[in-house]
């Protein structure tokens, strides 16, 4: 049920929309519903009557029942094994509660990755409903014919079938029954996609029922109800009945009449989702009212299960409950307190901490420092810190054969186009107000140095024009280099927070690199770092600050040359902070012959989407930790 309902709303919305809906399935109407198992369990509790309807129509095959998992999770930004038992514990409650185990799945949010084949495949799932518009978009291999027709959908080495929704359909479908738009208008627009080939299937409808007769309170911009919004509906299916027939999934898959073309999925961008350029994967993993903090406190409780080996049924209904999509969006602020009541409870009962290990040597790394620079030389790499601009990583060098360094500082200068001439840094932070004023951390910090017998750990604090103070405890081990970062706000117009950003150094072989990322399953899959020049970095939207971005599930982020082999590594912790980063890449820069390409990896614990709820009700402390390796 929606994020913006109060619960003493439901019995509301089972009443005013729920049951019209069975009853348009009773009457004949052909109605295929999609609930999570989570929403079938709370209207359990409310109405029992409607969920022995719902199993009555759907044994008597005047419904089909579409299945999502045990609770709405944005699959691309939880671990794989969430994801597995999100829909293993789904279809089994489906199967206790209606008698059915679902055959079709709908994708929550239309949030999705390539790695995801797989994991459905996993689960025993064969179809799935996809948003058309925006796989459309961003992917390779694909046609507009179709649109309406269903396709097989492959990895390379999985594949599934995939039914299409339209997020434009849907949209003028919804301001047609709110009396926004004619409904001549939107069924001639049906007909016109219906007309161009001689197999057809339009999805007629792919969204919420809340929104007839009832109003949720996510926007201002909700318009009033004008006329009885159900009966509109069944006006709309008795007039394109009279040239169209409606037919069940299922029924659609079985069609023999023609054959799915199969497409190998190549995205643009591992990860997309619904809709307009404001809906994006931001909203879900650091937006909301504090989701951040959210989706760290859910990797803490996932690692003590891991660790724990636990196996009981309630413990991992209460993680996916937590990792429910409606607490990172339009959540009302006693339900947001309420979870996180509970979260809390939970972290207290298992002793909260994830112990945070270091790796341990007996090769004692050398340190030197001068006034300007801090070398520390291990059996791995070499690292310089530039003490002049805030202790930033100069270079970074592995000392492995075949690998080289990557990361670093460029001078000012290095660029002939003269809007890329600034300094370019690494391992630094930048805020950002309201005001798209800029605030870093680049001058002289108060420091300590001390060197052990297995690690250099250094010592940084500084308050950074009274908009926020940062404190830095950066140790650097035989085999990798930690920034543990806390950035505390102090002024709450600073509502963009980029913990981490990192240059790459611009030889001509960064064109050629790749990336590999887990976005919500087991195995990373590779990209090429070129696909980034073509974004548009600016949305049309103001009050969004950023549109395609990567959570890596598992934590590491790989970067590859051309031939494939490994280069660099970044591992976030992602119970201190799962932070969404993004690349921000040009192929060509210059003016002359000799152009260069320029890259930045920016790392984000906070941007402004349609969820945001501003600094108010969020941590005033990002705690976010990285490794270079």
């Amino acid at each position: 049920m929606f994020s913006s309902i109060e619960t003493d709303r439901r019995k509301e919305v089972i009443l005013q929309c729920y049951w019209p809906l069975l009853q348009m399935a009773e009457d004949g109407f052909v109605v295929s519903l999609e609930a999570t198992a989570l929403t079938l369990e709370i209207i359990n509790d409310i109405d029992p009557s409607w969920i022995a309807q719902l199993r009555r129509l759907i044994e008597g095959g005047k419904i089909e029942f579409i299945g999502s998992g045990y609770s709405q999770i944005i699959a691309p930004i939880v671990p794989e094994l969430v994801n597995f038992r999100n829909l293993q514990i789904g279809a089994d409650v489906y199967s206790q509660l209606i008698g059915t185990r679902p055959t079709v799945y709908l994708i929550n949010e239309m949030a999705f990755s390539v790695d995801l084949i797989s994991l459905y495949r996993k689960a025993g799932i064969e179809h799935i409903i996809l948003e058309w518009n925006n796989f459309y978009k961003y992917s390779k291999e694909i046609q507009k014919e179709y649109s309406t027709t269903p396709i097989q959908l492959t990895d390379g080495n999985a594949s599934i079938n995939v039914v299409w929704a339209d997020s434009i359909i849907f949209q003028k479908f919804q301001r047609c029954v709110h009396d926004e738009v004619d409904q001549s208008d939107l069924i001639e627009y049906i007909r016109k996609i219906g007309d161009k080939s001689e197999i057809q299937f339009v999805p007629f409808y792919t969204s919420d029922a809340e929104i007839f007769d009832f109003r949720p309170g996510r926007y201002k911009t909700e318009n009033n109800q004008k006329v009885n919004e159900w009966e509109k509906v069944r006006s709309l299916y008795s007039t394109l009945s009279e040239s169209a027939e409606f037919v069940f999934i299922k029924d659609m898959l079985l069609d023999e009449t023609y054959t799915k073309p199969i497409i190998q999925f190549i995205p643009q961008f591992p990860v997309q989702v619904k809709k307009q350029e404001k809906y994006n994967i931001y909203r879900w993993a650091i937006g909301g009212r504090n989701s951040l903090r959210l989706n760290a406190d859910c990797y803490r409780i996932y690692e003590d299960i891991i660790s724990s080996d636990s196996e009981n049924l309630q413990d991992w209904k209460s993680l996916l409950f937590y990792w429910s999509s409606d607490f990172r969006t339009h959540i009302t602020l006693p339900r947001f307190n309420q979870v996180n009541e509970a979260i809390n409870e939970t972290l207290n009962r298992i002793n909260g901490k994830v112990v945070h290990q270091q790796k341990s040597t007996t090769n004692q790394p050398k340190c030197t420092a001068t006034d300007s620079v801090i070398q520390i030389e291990t059996e791995s790499y070499i690292l310089k810190l530039n003490r002049k601009k805030g202790l930033v990583i100069e270079s970074f060098e592995p000392k492995q054969k075949n690998r080289r360094p990557l990361i670093g500082q460029i001078s000012h200068g290095t660029y002939d186009d003269i809007t890329y001439s600034n300094d370019y840094l690494s391992g630094y932070a930048i805020c950002y107000d309201n005001a798209r004023k800029q605030h870093t951390h680049l001058f002289d910090r108060n420091e300590t140095i001390r060197c052990l017998v297995d690690r250099v750990i250094i010592e940084a604090e500084n308050n950074c024009n009274d908009k926020y103070i940062i404190h830095d405890i950066m140790t650097a081990t035989a085999h990798d280099f930690e920034i543990d970062r806390s950035i505390h706000i102090l002024d709450e117009k600073v509502d963009i927070i980029h913990p981490f950003i990192f240059t790459f150094l611009p030889e001509q072989e960064l064109r050629a690199m790749t990336y590999d990322v887990c976005c919500g399953s087991a195995s990373a899959v590779n990209y090429p770092l070129m696909n980034w020049a073509l974004e548009h970095q600016q949305s049309k939207y103001l009050t969004i600050s950023a549109i395609h971005g990567i959570s890596p599930t598992n934590g590491q982020l790989v970067i590859r040359d051309s031939s494939q082999k490994e280069q660099l590594y970044f591992e976030i912790d992602n119970s201190c902070s799962p932070l969404v980063f993004n690349f921000q890449y040009e192929s060509n820069v210059g003016l002359g012959e000799d152009q260069l390409p320029f890259c930045w990896l920016v790392m984000s614990a906070q941007e402004i989407n349609d969820a945001y709820k501003g600094n108010s009700e969020r941590s005033k402390i990002i705690h976010s930790r990285i490794k270079l390796y």
